[in-house]
């Protein structure tokens, strides 16, 4: 696993704005921006552009090196096996996965014929595994996920499990379809077996207000009929009967991460997660309060006060991921942790401001003068040639930690926690565009 995490990078996110951040406070060797094991939140509002976002990272990992003509054209795409886990309350996104995908190999050669295409499009979807949740539990159908995935992915057989033929493994995937879980598995162009190169949780916090909203409503009820009733306030499901509140350990939330850390760890395996964002603050802005419980990772937030920390707060144990003691020293200090870390923190966070907007016309403007001024804009570098269609999106990334041992150069050195000042953090702005097609990258001069 060390070998491949040092001469197997996952490669670029292709957005260049974006990679030049990365790659200017997280210098890599091989001029990979993104690492194995690296853990990347993309937070932002409705329609700030994360679903996208998460469908061209699908797309270029799935997507095949070459398209199989005489000339083999480079077609951009890695190549390699990603899982999308996704609730049932979303879009699903393999439409717009496939639709991307036609629409970039024609740009790329737009006479390719329409049978090399379709094939190259199929066993692109077949480095893809779809799991699609109910959003209802929490976080119980993820961690099912997460597990059934480690058990299908894992390199090698966990401490006390024995060998499992076929029907052992198709059983398992109907245990996992028992608990309401759908699972697509890869199909014949499928990634290696034993392998899982990206993993993505599609709206991972999307559950934890409106289920929380119902355990409080079922529990004023019974307090209303049972006086003597109370909020719980333990941790191991003891003390109050049913329709109590349910507290953050028995959500599923550490079950995720620990699941997830597994995903980094051992697989090797670059994890994004999508989030909502849903209010700042005058101290945070333009950036989004963290407001999913421990040990969700939250390290980017500065500490609130100890009077504001209450039963759904983090605490400064739980910026998290778990990590195995087993893990190499080389590896560890690749993604900026120590070896003795309960929990891998999150690398990457990427806070989406939504869709980037002129100033208000005057009040003497004519109808004239606005459809000219619309006019140039569509004619200006990175709009006009991708169409008047298109909205120009804005993102802040801010990274924890530096590169690989004694590279780090980010732009502010921070203390952390045991008064090292070996984490760095660095933070830059990146602009793309979203067209009918999909995401557009801006080229250098555009953004």
């Amino acid at each position: 696993m060390a070998v491949r995490y040092t001469t197997y990078p996952p490669g670029p996110i292709f957005i260049d704005p974006l990679d030049r951040i990365i790659l200017d406070n997280r210098p890599s060797p091989s001029g990979s921006s993104l690492q194995r094991g690296d853990l990347m939140e993309i937070v932002g509002p409705s329609g700030s552009g994360k679903t996208c976002i998460l469908t061209f990272l699908l797309m270029t990992t799935v997507l095949s090196q070459t398209l199989p003509d005489l000339l083999s054209t480079p077609l951009g795409g890695r190549g390699m096996s990603a899982t999308l886990i996704q609730p049932r309350s979303h879009r699903p996104l393999i439409p717009i996965l496939r639709q991307n995908m036609y629409a970039h190999i024609y740009n790329v050669n737009p006479v390719a014929p329409a049978h090399q295409v379709e094939q190259v499009v199929r066993e692109s979807l077949g480095r893809l595994t779809v799991y699609r949740v109910k959003a209802r539990n929490r976080w119980k159908d993820v961690a099912l996920s997460l597990r059934h995935l480690i058990d299908q992915s894992c390199p090698r057989p966990r401490p006390g499990s024995r060998s499992r033929s076929s029907e052992d493994q198709h059983q398992d995937h109907v245990d996992v379809s028992d608990h309401e879980l759908q699972a697509h598995p890869r199909g014949k162009g499928g990634g290696r077996r034993g392998g899982l190169d990206f993993l993505l949780i599609d709206g991972i916090g999307d559950s934890h207000y409106p289920q929380r909203w119902a355990d409080e409503q079922r529990q004023a009820q019974r307090s209303s009929t049972n006086p003597r009733s109370s909020y719980s306030t333990g941790t191991g499901g003891s003390g109050v009967g049913a329709g109590r509140v349910v507290m953050p350990d028995e959500l599923g939330m550490r079950e995720v991460m620990e699941a997830i850390g597994r995903v980094r760890l051992e697989l090797g395996a670059v994890v994004v997660l999508s989030n909502q964002g849903l209010r700042t603050s005058r101290e945070s802005q333009p950036f989004f309060i963290p407001h999913l419980p421990a040990p969700y990772p939250t390290q980017f937030a500065p500490p609130p006060p100890p009077s504001t920390y209450s039963t759904y707060s983090h605490s400064s144990a739980s910026a998290s991921a778990f990590v195995s003691a087993s893990a190499g020293t080389q590896n560890v200090n690749a993604l900026g942790m120590r070896q003795d870390s309960t929990y891998w923190p999150l690398n990457i966070q990427i806070t989406l401001t939504g869709k980037m907007r002129g100033l208000q016309y005057p009040g003497e403007t004519t109808l004239v003068d606005a459809l000219n001024e619309k006019r140039r804009f569509a004619s200006s570098p990175g709009a006009g040639r991708v169409g008047m269609g298109m909205g120009s999106y804005e993102g802040i990334v801010r990274l924890d930690g530096g590169g690989l041992s004694g590279t780090g150069t980010g732009t502010g050195v921070e203390k952390g926690s045991n008064g090292d000042t070996g984490s760095r953090r660095g933070e830059g702005r990146f602009r793309f565009g979203i067209s009918d097609e999909g995401l557009r990258v801006f080229s250098e001069e555009d953004a």
